[in-house]
């Protein structure tokens, strides 16, 4: 997935919006016109780390979005990133993954599986990485107290079943993070407060 770090503390929102318009360059080529966002590589697309290209994204993201000292509301993120993609010829849908305030998790599990991006907005950001090694996960956090926004490319649950015959389901968001310790990584969506989320389409 696309793993943009450029950009102020305080712009979550706007390198949010440039690693969404970096995943759907691939299929909406002039959304960086004259760019490939990433390579074939053994059967797999990689896609590139911070390019001029995609730091120019970003600086027209910051200003299309209005992102100040404060940041930006979801509010700002959907007329800006409306702005950019209509600018270079397109048009961006919205499908909101909240159920009566609630993130619809099997909705945003039918978004990533048909391939469609996620706009997620959260309070009290817990970004994990998870490392598998001889059949146990190692859960590395890293945590703020702010809000925080990310773009979401798939969705992961684990079951857990403990020494002591317990059992837990963890449910993950995965995505570009974009914060100092982790380019990309997990959510807990049950350790953190989602106040909004969108599955993104362009037309």
């Amino acid at each position: 997935i696309p793993g943009c770090m450029y950009g102020e503390e305080n712009s979550c929102v706007a390198k949010m919006c440039t690693n969404l318009v970096v995943y759907l360059d691939k299929m909406y080529p002039n959304l960086i016109p004259n760019y490939e966002p990433g390579i074939e590589f053994l059967g797999s697309y990689m896609y590139r780390s911070d390019t001029a290209e995609t730091m120019a994204v970003f600086d027209q993201m910051y200003t299309d979005t209005g992102t100040d000292a404060n940041g930006a509301s979801v509010a700002d993120f959907k007329s800006g990133f409306q702005k950019y993609v209509n600018r270079q010829g397109y048009t961006a849908n919205y499908i909101r993954l909240m159920t009566w305030w609630n993130f619809d998790y099997d909705a945003a599990k039918s978004a990533a599986q048909s391939g469609k991006p996620m706009a997620v907005f959260m309070q009290g950001y817990k970004g994990v990485q998870i490392t598998e090694s001889d059949g146990h996960d190692f859960l590395d956090y890293e945590i703020t107290n702010g809000s925080h926004a990310l773009a979401g490319f798939g969705c992961l649950e684990v079951n857990y079943t403990f020494s002591d015959n317990t059992t837990r389901t963890d449910r993950y968001v995965y995505g570009a993070l974009a914060v100092s310790m982790f380019e990309e990584g997990y959510i807990n969506i049950d350790e953190v407060d989602i106040d909004d989320a969108y599955a993104i389409t362009i037309s």
